[in-house]
């Protein structure tokens, strides 16, 4: 450390970093008499199999910096497949064992690293088998007197005696198959066709796994010797091809539909990934669509060559997607490192370049940069509030990240839990289009002393997150799974469901028509209050109800919705049953239910109940509409519209402290009502908006939600979906409320005792790591440091990041101290990477 002290105070000036050289391209060339069948990664490791001309053995390939240079690590004797020998499903990675898995006629192969390789008779089930994973489990379809289907969930047992569903013993052979994720119920659709035959089998994992053939065809239309299929998540649908002038896509077996991409050649390679669909030609054209539903109105782009390189004439066999929108893809002899922009051979690529960004410094900086906030909650006994949200761009690796925030004040933030998301994205073009979470999501647990925060998505159903102290934060499942540890807490928290506190219990739906009551935050500690399935009146449209809203009482009344429909439950009932007590509202009214007891149009999107009225109030999504409903629905007593705000606004949340109502808008506003007699239809929302303090404090994004904390505090989120706010609504002193915006940045100077973030943008599309070292210097005004730090970083080969460095500066610091930022190799070598930058 004083070595790099004294470099740093005798160098007065930093020259700029050296320039990159780009290495030289790729020079691969596949065995004579070998064509390509198949690919699977598991980041930057590329694994490819080839096969002779009679498809009888093979050869691995494998790549080590994302499909650019391959070596042949492998060769097979006996790789034919007889039953389907163009298969294209021979080579999966799977990812919960971490191991790439290659299936040959006459053993299975795995290895940890895509170079060595070892035979593993547990895996091995038959000559004609096809392989996928999805989730935990490697699935295989095959077989030929017993034609079935199969589940390994381990490397170390042999499973398929207990494990495989024979789907038909009448010759049927399976010749590709594909699986969905699961399911709320935690069931897995496992997909197969071939010989004219399509089968759609439900997995249930368990001991033993159970089986369900759900549906099942067979004619003509089915092709007959189908090598390839896939799922695609969000345009739900198993595609495949055959070789034929078209592209399979299937609903199930009996909806289904052959989709032409292009007049002048077939369909020979496909892959899905959240974002795209992309298929290869027997041209060697690639076309791309956005993974939604695919029809013959679909329209498919061609993906050109990079200029100056050398177009495909090949068949495409198969493709491998690396990002959102990069992928690997094999022609019979070639290999092509593609976007949906342009590909290239890796014969003629060269890598771009390596761009290092001008360090920059945040001091106090906005911790909701980069971030969709999604709600939060308040703990009186602690003090502290909490706000949580995703990530609103993926990291390097695709992946989104949920982030919880928490406060002493409501004003300063800082990010204490980095995890599991806590909403699911739809993503149309590669843009995300849409979000499907937990309005109220959040809840301080007096009685347990613990925040929940609800991750139950469909990626992580169940998942939730606790904290005694809102600083340290514990992942808790809803659902058992394999592997977990002998004890083990499951919480059997539904997905997508709301969760509120009354008296001292916890409440919460199953997902489905129960209401559920926890004494603990522990599956065998709820108890089931009712099941409304039965309900006299229940509409058949209300088949999963999430959101709900309880009064504040050991015996609560409550509201229980899901879109237009709900139920109420009157806890000031004499009903000798619980169902007695419930009673059935529709928030949409026409003249199909002229005398059905409705809560105005729109879906209901959150709702509160109010001590002084005795009855709920809600929200609907259309013309900020408020609706009043009483806790027992009668001829005499039914649901009324509440005050509105006209010219199109639409509210999407609401609490209330006791006193008063809060409401925000999509539109950026935020409403006061008080939460009297006086809230009623024909009262002015509009002229009682609630102001920013300030110009600066001003936010006209969209507002995501609302709570009530202490007094007359709340605290409203709002987000244009890229970055958010944490506003802070109180009375001011003339006694109306207004809100302030929790303090941003500056970047003006250093300020004591706050950490200062440096970050770095580094863009290394080379084929090595890129490595070097972050110092931060504080200086005080006479010169002499004061204060350093340095820290390394490595950015891996073909990847962009933002690399940051947090210096926690001293509280004795002068604010007038100034600050250098200075890049260099490493700390021994001090080799200039970067001009140093003063940035205060």
């Amino acid at each position: 450390m004083k070595k790099v002290i004294l470099m740093i105070l005798s160098l007065a000036m930093m020259f700029s970093g050296a320039i990159a050289v780009p290495v030289s391209a790729a020079d691969f060339t596949i065995e004579s008499g070998y064509k390509f069948v198949d690919i699977a990664h598991n980041g930057s490791t590329y694994v490819a199999l080839a096969k002779n001309t009679a498809l009888s053995s093979g050869k691995l390939y494998c790549s080590k910096d994302g499909g650019l240079t391959w070596t042949s690590v492998r060769s097979i004797s006996g790789a034919e497949i007889s039953a389907n020998k163009p298969s294209q499903q021979q080579l999966v990675y799977w990812a919960d064992k971490g191991v790439f898995v290659a299936h040959c006629a006459s053993t299975t192969l795995t290895s940890a690293d895509g170079t060595t390789w070892e035979a593993n008779t547990n895996i091995h089930w038959t000559t004609n088998s096809y392989l996928t994973t999805m989730d935990k489990y490697l699935i295989l379809a095959g077989g030929s007197s017993d034609s079935a289907v199969n589940v390994q969930d381990n490397l170390t047992t042999k499973q398929y005696a207990d494990n495989k569903k024979q789907i038909n013993a009448n010759g049927y052979i399976p010749k590709a198959v594909a699986a969905t994720p699961k399911d709320s119920n935690g069931d897995i659709r496992v997909f197969t066709i071939g010989s004219q035959y399509a089968y759609q089998v439900k997995m249930t994992p368990g001991t033993p796994y159970t089986w369900e053939v759900t549906d099942n065809n067979s004619g003509g239309s089915i092709p007959s010797m189908p090598y390839d299929m896939v799922y695609a998540k969000n345009a739900n649908q198993f595609l495949s091809v055959d070789g034929t002038n078209g592209l399979m896509a299937y609903k199930d077996s009996r909806n289904f539909a052959k989709i032409t991409v292009s007049d002048s050649a077939a369909v020979t390679g496909v892959n899905a990934n959240d974002s795209y669909i992309v298929v290869g030609m027997s041209d060697g054209t690639m076309y791309y669509t956005a993974n939604a539903e695919i029809t013959t109105d679909t329209v498919w782009t061609e993906i050109p060559a990079q200029a100056g390189s050398t177009a495909c004439s090949e068949p495409i066999k198969n493709i491998e997607f690396s990002g959102s929108n990069t992928f690997i893809a094999l022609s019979e002899t070639q290999v092509y490192t593609c976007d949906t922009t342009q590909y290239c051979n890796i014969n003629e690529y060269v890598p771009r370049y390596l761009e290092i960004g001008e360090p920059t410094v945040a001091v106090g900086a906005d911790p909701f940069e980069g971030v969709r906030l999604i709600g939060g909650t308040y703990s009186d006994t602690l003090g502290k509030y909490i706000v949580y949200g995703d990530t609103t761009t993926p990291d390097s690796d695709n992946k989104y990240w949920g982030k919880i925030f928490t406060s002493s004040n409501g004003f300063d933030w800082k990010n204490t839990y980095t995890g599991y998301t806590f909403s699911a994205r739809t993503i149309k073009d590669g843009a995300i289009t849409g979000y499907t979470e937990v309005r109220n999501g959040a809840v301080w647990w007096e009685s347990q002393g613990i925040f929940i925060v609800s991750a139950s998505t469909s990626d992580h159903i169940g998942y939730s997150l606790t904290s005694t102290d809102g600083e340290t934060w514990t992942a808790v499942k809803g659902f058992a799974d394999d592997g977990d540890e002998e004890g083990t807490v499951y919480t059997g928290l539904a997905l997508n469901a709301d969760i509120r506190i009354a008296g001292d219990y916890l409440y919460t739906t199953n997902g489905a028509h129960k209401l559920m009551k926890y004494t603990e935050w522990n599956k065998n500690a709820a108890v089931e209050v009712a099941d409304v399935s039965t309900l006299e009146g229940m509409p058949a449209g209300l088949k999963n109800i999430n959101q709900i809203a309880v009064s504040d009482e050991a015996d609560p009344a409550v509201l229980m919705a899901q879109g237009y429909l709900g139920v109420v439950r009157d806890n000031t009932s004499t009903s000798e049953t619980e169902l007695g007590k419930w009673s059935v509202i529709r928030t949409y009214i026409n003249a199909s239910y002229p005398n059905q007891p409705g809560i105005g149009n729109g879906d209901l999107t959150d709702a509160v109940y109010s001590k002084r009225l005795g009855k709920f109030v809600a929200v609907v999504a259309k013309n900020l509409r408020t609706v009043i409903i009483p806790k027992a629905i009668t001829e005499t007593d039914k649901a009324i519209q509440g005050p509105v705000v006209a010219g199109g606004a639409v509210c999407n949340a609401i609490d209330t402290n006791g006193s008063a109502f809060m409401l925000t808008g999509k539109e950026g506003k935020i409403y006061t009502a008080p939460d009297s007699e006086e809230f009623k239809n024909g009262y002015s929302l509009a002229s009682n908006a609630v102001p920013a303090a300030t110009a600066d404090d001003e936010v006209t994004w969209g507002m995501t939600n609302v709570f009530a904390t202490k007094g007359d505090q709340f605290i409203a989120t709002s987000s244009n979906n890229t970055d958010s706010a944490v506003l802070v609504i109180d009375k001011n002193s003339n006694g109306s409320y207004e809100y302030k915006r929790a303090e941003l940045n500056d970047n003006t100077s250093i300020i004591p005792g706050e950490p200062a973030v440096v970050s770095v943008e580094v863009k290394n599309q080379m084929p090595d790591a890129y490595e070097f070292t972050v110092i931060a210097a504080i200086f005080n005004e006479n010169g002499t440091l004061a204060q350093v730090k340095l820290e390394d970083k490595t950015v891996s080969a073909y990847t962009n990041s933002k690399e940051e460095m947090t210096m926690d500066v001293a509280s004795d610091i002068s604010a007038s101290s100034s600050m250098k930022i200075f890049l260099w190799n490493s700390a021994d070598g001090m080799m200039p990477r970067k001009a140093a930058v003063t940035p205060f």
